[in-house]
């Protein structure tokens, strides 16, 4: 099973903070340009086995 959030509206300035935060709490996160020049950031939460599952394989990219 597996959560998703989206901040949406996030300044340019506060953007990676966002990201390094999901990614530190163990989400795969994505981020996208809106058209007003802020962010929308994604995160996907997964539970704890299909995470280390998803850490793995991303490890060997």
């Amino acid at each position: 099973m597996q959560k998703e959030r989206a901040l949406t509206d996030i300044p340019n300035d506060e953007v990676d903070e966002v990201v390094n935060d999901f990614q530190s709490e163990g989400a795969k996160t994505t981020k996208e340009l809106q058209p007003n020049g802020n962010w929308t950031v994604r995160a996907i939460f997964f539970n704890p086995d299909e995470f280390q599952k998803n850490m793995t394989s991303s490890s060997r990219s």
